[in-house]
């Protein structure tokens, strides 16, 4: 194996050449583009052909550093800086120190117990922060491997003289990488090789204006993405010195917040500051009942240090209820940005290729010499048999070769241009060879917006065209047509009316419809003469009077599970477009097969919708199913005039001209096997098998999260209600603090940490899709929501008061312990069957148990919950202010929770309706806020981007 030592240049001197994004000087310094390949030991044809280890070892990996992850003790400690903590824990020393230094006396024994309380309340501080950071650091790790997967693309590579698709991580410097439009460039590099190559680099200075890339101008950086045209080019640089690895490295981590979260934010400070009123308010009302008792019932003179202790212990008990106040969400929330809003969605807007079919093309019918075809033609004339298999075989930038393993083949590039080669392989000829025997002199790539390709071959004044594209675009250009018999005669009125009556028949059966043709130029055309003038004008005048080859009709069968998951999203309310540049009828009889476009849905060309009004599109939009023949300015116009109506709106694409709706909807969903990398940095979520049946599942999600935080809210204020109450009206009645410091604290862990898990792991069911979505203005805590709190608060604060004001009556003795003891048993217990009944919160739910056989992580938290509480009671003690109870009332404690269910059940019967809370702004000033918050948010990353760089 050869060494490091074994190539011309060090890292060093290579990522010099990026400095300020090119330098020239220290290009020359090195010899130029020639030298650079020599050094690197790489042959332009056939790539390397040594050990890639080697290279890898010598420049490094193509690996960008990851995210700065918090560690377990970090978390922890992020935990501990809460300030309510700190100043329990502060107080909860000076306890410490107290009990320590002034021992209780009682009944002439001295008893060094006043310690415990102040050291169980640390000893509980330090498990509830040590479980809250034990639970994010579990759920950083796995965000931690998907974010490392979702990086991990594909690229074309020339390796040993063949082109192989590898993941970006494995790319090494000295890599011949195929460039193409779409492409993401996956590390620094120079052009060797290409044609009209043009590059967006305002991923990087936030310019965008695309710049020509050339021999004249080599430089291509990590990060940007292939406007237009083609290249080859050398890597030089990768992973951490590249430029895009040194962004990322500059860069911190974003930490925008999802309306969901600013929800939960706004709801945590309401409730943060209802708590801090109510424990001034309790602190006030018992330092005012120890004055009294103290200083004017008592005897003034008999003041003794071990009086601060009750002090210090009201104060405790106020900045405790103040943590038990505050709900601590985030235990939900983190990194669900997209997935949330999924939940919401009531449009999606998806593409077809690949979305709702295989994306498995082939050629089934078509047209040529005057016939008909299925399967493969017969062409007898070697002269037609010459121009079909050429122009496809010319006309094309993918390879299909034989499967490495197995039988079949390897499908690299666009599948169109696929299922054309697998053509000419069935007529018997080697698309290789002829592509060899014909180098290309000029070629213009496959756009969008042209919608067809065109190259040209050929030398010495006999240069010939070659073009495929949409076929109403092709045949308008078509003079002449070949015969069967070779001949090429005009196109009459009458064999214009059959073409297109063959176009008509093969989109009506869901056919993708291209026309060939080809051109035999001028003998004094130059492939200079392209250089010279306006470049869309030359390509034009290229595509003139063109003789037609042949119609193909390509079949894209629909995935299998289109049909039912297409049905899914409408019985959830969401209503499903499909958007697509195929013919108007192939687009229709497509959807039609989807069960998309219905009896009374509206099928419209792109070209029509973007001339209509606002006005007229508004009344059209609602029964507007199938967006033919579009571009992706009607795309992205499209997405725009449905957020301006107030829907939250998800769009899948897979290519370049996707991007600009991808980034415009509220998410975007890009595909992860046939999706190029400018789709993917524009979305919001992967798809990762490209497959619309994932895409109702993410939509399902999606609602599981809104529902489930909603639930883990239902419990939890229902919690915050009771214990607030009656700490506040325990101290106003002198009563004292029936609930202690570290009684709150447990009852804390169960209701946030615990709560959280057990409630934020319920799985999604079918049941989420059968009702409406809960769009943009829908409340986070719902009218039902309201009716579960307030009755189950109303039982619970009968129960407790009447156990606080009534104990001596009810239980075997009148001992304050032991009553406090009850009312806190009972008061968990409550929570502990209350927790069954906040597994659902939907208006026609009844059934609370559905479903909780399958979730053991919510069975082994409440038998947790339930097993700790016993133990804390018979052995508590001291440490929790407890004493035993006799099994009498551990009968009642659990009857009075398990009333709990009995409550729900009866508030279940209770009709309320689902209000909503939030006017939608007005369509033009929504669609002017959204349009100036994206260009916003696109000055602020250009302008960190550039910073950092």
């Amino acid at each position: 194996m050869r060494q490091p030592g074994f190539f011309s240049f060090k890292w060093q001197e290579l990522q010099e050449l990026f400095d300020d994004w090119g330098n020239f000087e220290a290009l020359s310094k090195l010899g130029g583009v020639p030298a650079i390949v020599k050094g690197l030991h790489v042959d332009i044809k056939k790539g390397i052909i040594d050990d890639p280890r080697d290279r890898a070892e010598a420049f490094g990996p193509n690996t960008y550093p990851e995210r700065k992850h918090t560690g377990f003790f970090m978390l922890m400690w992020e935990a501990l800086q809460d300030v309510t903590l700190i100043i329990l824990c502060v107080a909860a020393v000076i306890s410490l120190v107290l009990g320590v230094a002034f021992p209780n006396e009682e009944e002439g024994e001295t008893r060094a117990t006043g310690w415990i309380e102040g050291a169980s309340i640390l000893a509980a501080v330090f498990l509830v922060s040590s479980v809250t950071a034990g639970n994010d650091f579990l759920k950083d790790r796995q965000f931690r491997a998907l974010e490392k997967e979702k990086d991990n693309d594909t690229v074309l590579v020339v390796r040993d003289g063949k082109i192989v698709q590898l993941k970006v991580f494995d790319i090494v410097v000295g890599d011949i990488i195929v460039l193409e439009r779409g492409s993401r460039i996956p590390a620094d590099g120079l052009w060797v090789s290409g044609k009209e190559l043009q590059v967006d680099q305002s991923n990087l200075n936030g310019e965008s204006k695309t710049v020509a890339r050339n021999a004249q101008h080599p430089f291509l950086l990590s990060g940007c993405t292939i406007a237009d045209g083609e290249a080859h080019m050398i890597v030089c640089a990768v992973g951490v010195n590249c430029q895009w690895g040194l962004i990322l490295t500059a860069l911190e981590p974003e930490d925008d917040e999802t309306p969901l979260q600013q929800d939960l934010g706004d709801l945590a400070t309401k409730i943060g500051w209802l708590g801090l009123i109510c424990a001034i308010a309790i602190f006030i009302c018992l330092t005012v009942w120890w004055v009294v008792k103290r200083f004017i019932q008592g005897d003034p003179d008999d003041f003794q240090w071990t009086m601060l202790e009750d002090f210090i212990g009201y104060f405790i008990v106020a900045v405790t209820i103040l943590v038990v106040a505050v709900p601590e969400d985030n235990n939900l929330v983190r990194h669900l940005k997209a997935c949330e809003t999924m939940g919401g969605v009531t449009n999606i807007c998806t593409d077809k290729t690949g979305t709702l079919t295989e994306n498995r093309m082939a050629v089934v019918r078509g047209w040529i010499g005057g016939n008909e075809f299925e399967g493969v033609p017969k062409v007898s004339n070697d002269a037609l048999r010459h121009l079909l298999t050429h122009g496809i075989s010319i006309n094309s930038k993918a390879v299909v070769r034989p499967a490495p393993h197995g039988s079949g083949f390897e499908y690299l590039g666009n599948k169109t241009e696929c299922a054309l080669l697998v053509l000419v392989h069935k007529l018997d000829e080697d698309f290789n060879q002829i592509r060899e025997q014909y180098p290309l002199a000029y070629q213009a790539p496959f756009s969008s917006e042209r919608k067809r390709m065109t190259s040209v071959v050929g030398g010495d004044g006999a240069y010939r065209v070659y073009t495929k594209g949409a076929s109403e675009i092709i045949l308008e250009r078509c003079t002449s047509v070949v015969t069967d018999s070779g001949d090429i005669i005009d196109i009459e009125d009458d064999m214009r009316q059959e073409l297109v009556q063959a176009l008509e028949t093969f989109s009506d059966e869901a056919l993708r419809t291209l026309v060939l043709a080809y051109r035999d130029l001028p003998s004094d055309w130059s492939p200079d003469s392209m250089t010279v003038g306006d470049k869309e004008e030359n390509e034009n005048a290229l595509e003139q009077e063109l003789t037609l080859i042949a119609i193909v009709g390509i079949e894209d069968p629909l995935r299998p599970a289109v049909k039912d998951a297409v049905r899914s999203c409408q019985n959830a309310g969401v209503t499903v477009r499909m958007v697509t540049g195929d013919l108007l009828n192939t687009a229709k009889s497509i959807a039609r097969q989807c069960n998309i476009l219905t009896k009374d849905g509206t099928a419209m060309e792109g070209k029509v919708f973007r001339n209509l009004s606002d006005q007229e599109a508004y009344a059209v939009l609602p029964k507007l199913q199938v967006l033919a023949r579009s571009s992706p300015q009607d795309k992205k116009l499209l997405v725009k005039r449905l957020k301006a109506m107030g829907e939250v709106v998800a769009v899948t694409g897979d290519g370049t001209n996707d991007a600009p709706a991808l980034r415009m909807a509220h998410v975007g969903l890009s595909m992860g096997i046939e999706g190029t990398g400018v789709a993917k940095q524009a979305s919001d979520i992967i798809i990762l098998d490209d497959n619309f049946a994932s895409i109702v599942k993410s939509v399902m999600w999606g609602r599981n999260v809104r529902e489930n935080i909603q639930k883990f809210l239902q419990f939890q204020l229902t919690v915050n209600l009771v214990a607030l109450v009656v700490a506040f009206v325990a101290a106003v009645t002198d009563q004292g603090t029936p609930l202690k410091a570290i009684q709150l604290l447990w009852v804390n862990l169960i209701m946030d940490t615990m709560a959280a898990l057990a409630l934020g792991t319920e799985a999604p069911t079918p049941a989420l899709l059968d009702r409406p979505p809960a769009g943009r203005n829908y409340p986070l805590i719902s009218a039902t929501m309201w009716r579960n709190i307030i009755g189950q608060g109303a039982y619970q604060l009968v129960v407790l008061f009447g156990i606080l004001y009534l104990g001596e009556h009810i239980l075997e003795h009148d001992d304050e312990t032991v009553r406090n003891t009850f009312l806190f048993n009972s008061f968990v217990f409550c929570q502990v069957f209350n927790e069954v009944n906040a597994r659902k919160v939907g208006k026609y739910e009844w059934n609370v148990f559905s479903g909780l056989h399958t979730n053991w992580i919510f069975i082994a938290i409440i038998a947790i919950t339930a097993v700790v509480q016993a133990l804390i009671i018979e052995f508590g003690g001291d440490v929790f202010k407890t004493e035993p109870l006799s099994l009498v009332n551990w009968g009642y404690s659990i009857a009075i929770g398990a009333g709990s269910l009995i409550v729900g059940a009866i508030l279940r019967l209770i009709p309320i309706p689902d209000m909503w809370c939030c006017a939608i702004k007005d369509r033009s000033m929504l669609v002017e806020d959204e349009v100036e918050e994206d260009e916003d948010n696109a000055k602020a990353t250009s302008s960190l981007l550039r910073s950092a760089s």
